[in-house]
């Protein structure tokens, strides 16, 4: 394991490495909370890494190379706790995807964590600025003067 930084404490334990990695070495069922971001598959470019999950070259990629963090994941979790993961629904595009709309990746993650034997305990939803969401995903739907060009295609 390439571990770039760790701090590990009586009770918990912090590092700054490659996930997968880091899964790998820990033990099983040996983690009680777990608390991450997985990459919004190519929407974000995190580094130049070949390993960096965010750099796959499209949604099958990506979700081959999240496997192996979701199989270990399952593995070091203790039976009944939990796996706190930050994500969001993807927008899609007319380039990449056929149509413009969004994509339910949130969902996604859920049946890749169930399939691999863990249960969707609950969520909470939090509100993000509209134009800052915008900004970093060029969303049109997000935009005023969509409202008044074509209201259908606004998201709330």
């Amino acid at each position: 394991m390439n571990v770039l930084d760790q701090v590990i404490e009586n009770d918990y334990a912090i590092y700054h490495a490659d996930c997968v990695d880091v899964a790998r070495s820990l033990p099983d069922n040996s983690i009680d909370f777990s608390v991450f971001s997985p990459p919004f598959e190519s929407l974000y470019t995190y580094s130049n890494s070949d390993r960096d999950m965010g750099n796959s070259k499209g949604s099958e990629q990506f979700w081959e190379h999240y496997r192996f963090l979701i199989t270990e994941t399952a593995r070091v979790m203790r039976p009944g706790r939990l796996v706190a993961i930050h994500c969001m629904n993807l927008p899609t595009s007319k380039t990449n995807d056929g149509y413009i709309g969004i994509r339910d990746f949130r969902g996604e993650i859920i049946r890749a964590y169930q399939s691999a034997g863990m249960i969707y305990h609950s969520e909470i939803c939090i509100w993000k600025d509209p134009v800052l969401a915008m900004q970093r995903t060029k969303a049109l739907g997000l935009l005023h003067k969509q409202i008044k060009k074509d209201s259908a295609m606004t998201t709330t």
